[in-house]
C-alpha cells in the first residue's frame, strides 16, 4: 500500500484535472528506496519512454510499461493532490508534486517492507 507525503510550497492549479487530460510519457525517474536497511538512491534519464499514461475525461484511460507490457485499461481518480490509478490488479496512489500544460511530476511513497519514494517526471505527448 502506498501513502502520500506532505509537500510544502506548491499549490496545485485549480484546473489540475483539465491539465491532466491527455497522454503523458516519462522522461526522468529518481528514487530513494530503503530495503533491509540499505539506502538505494537512483537517477535515470528516460531517453526512451518507459511509462505512458493516458487520462480521459470519463475517469478511464490506459497505462503502459513499454519495457514489458501492452497497454492496460486504467481507472483513475483525483482527490486534491492524490492521483489513484487502478489497472489489472495494480493500484498506485501518486502524489502530484507539480503539473503544468507540458510537465507532470508524480511521486510514489512506500511505507511497507520497502520504504522510500520514486518520483517520475513526465512530459505531455506531442508537446
Amino acid at each position: 500500500m502506498f501513502s502520500s507525503c506532505d509537500k510544502a510550497g506548491y499549490d496545485l492549479p485549480e484546473n489540475t484535472k483539465e491539465l491532466l487530460m491527455g497522454t503523458w510519457q516519462t522522461v526522468w525517474e529518481e528514487s530513494e528506496l530503503i530495503s533491509e536497511g540499505e539506502k538505494e538512491p537512483t537517477k535515470e534519464s528516460h531517453e526512451y519512454t518507459k511509462y505512458v499514461y493516458t487520462f480521459n475525461t470519463d475517469g478511464f484511460g490506459s497505462s503502459l510499461n513499454k519495457l514489458n507490457g501492452t497497454p492496460a485499461k486504467m481507472k483513475w481518480s483525483l482527490a486534491k493532490d492524490q492521483l489513484t490509478c487502478e489497472a489489472e490488479n495494480i493500484k498506485e496512489k501518486f502524489t502530484i508534486v507539480e503539473i503544468t500544460e507540458t510537465k507532470l511530476i508524480l511521486q510514489l511513497n512506500f511505507t511497507g517492507k520497502l520504504k522510500g519514494w520514486v518520483r517520475y517526471t513526465l512530459k505531455k505527448a506531442g508537446k
